[in-house]
């Protein structure tokens, strides 16, 4: 507290807050990024399942020979459209010398649940043959293919239960209409009686 000395009357120091629209700002874009993301998240598991089986693909090709995780992620990037910057991110920190950091991105900028084990296959290429690679991609296949094939099945079960709700609603409003007029006739009937 401080005095003024034209009013000589205390004065509390006001402290100044950030814009609360700034806030509601930030919530309102975080909002947008999760909305986007969750439309995006099938497109991108197709993705993924695209870059696997590219992957795949050059695991057979390569069966012999040893495969580099820069020749493979090089052509995951050509091959992809939403996940090519974050490839080209990726490729750009492995180059630098930053493996773990590398593989790390994946997971970080990709919000599907899918991107951490396919990040972890990409992190073991360098590491493990063309053949063990090829089995790799294949177990991630069918664990992404079952992931889809659930999905799919819950989102026909909420759908199913919507329409079972509105039907039973409408069922029920049919019924009361149908009470409350031959209650209001019977009244009707009742007080022209009385009256």
């Amino acid at each position: 507290m401080r005095i003024s000395r034209f009013w000589r009357r205390e004065l509390s120091v006001i402290s100044i807050k950030k814009n609360p629209l700034d806030n509601t700002k930030n919530v309102l874009k975080s909002i947008k990024a999760k909305i986007i993301s969750i439309l995006n998240s099938d497109r991108i598991e197709q993705e993924l399942l695209n870059s696997c089986l590219m992957g795949k693909n050059l695991a057979i090709i390569y069966a012999g020979k040893p495969m580099s995780a820069d020749y493979i992620i090089e052509e995951l990037m050509r091959s992809s459209k939403l996940l090519k910057p974050v490839y080209a991110e990726i490729l750009s920190e492995y180059r630098k010398g930053r493996d773990k950091e590398a593989f790390d991105i994946l997971y970080k900028r990709v919000p599907v649940k899918a991107a951490k084990s396919f990040s972890m296959i990409l992190s073991k290429i360098d590491m493990i043959n063309p053949v063990e690679l090829s089995e790799y991609m294949d177990s991630f296949e069918e664990t992404l293919a079952d992931q889809r094939l659930t999905k799919g099945i819950q989102n026909a079960e909420k759908q199913s239960l919507i329409v079972n709700i509105t039907v039973t609603l409408s069922i029920f409003a049919l019924l009361m209409n149908f009470t409350v007029t031959v209650i209001f006739s019977k009244a009707q009937l009742l007080l022209s009686d009385i009256f």
